[in-house]
């Protein structure tokens, strides 16, 4: 099926706010870690999930710092 050129704009539109919420999670989750000390250099990190997304959410974005 062929995409109109609103469509195309709506799917760039999603994919940019996407990332820049991705971006401001990993720095605000990066910033949380170095003000309170909670991972340091050689550090093993265990992470539990429930499943949800909010445990995905956690994984990726530790994975990504």
């Amino acid at each position: 099926m062929r995409q109109d050129a609103g469509d195309l704009k709506d799917d760039r539109r999603q994919k940019t706010n996407l990332n820049k919420l991705q971006k401001k999670l990993r720095r605000n989750m990066g910033q949380a870690i170095a003000d309170f000390e909670m991972i340091e250099e050689g550090d093993k990190v265990m992470v539990c999930l429930s499943g949800g997304k909010d445990s995905f959410t956690m994984l990726d974005i530790l994975m990504n710092l």
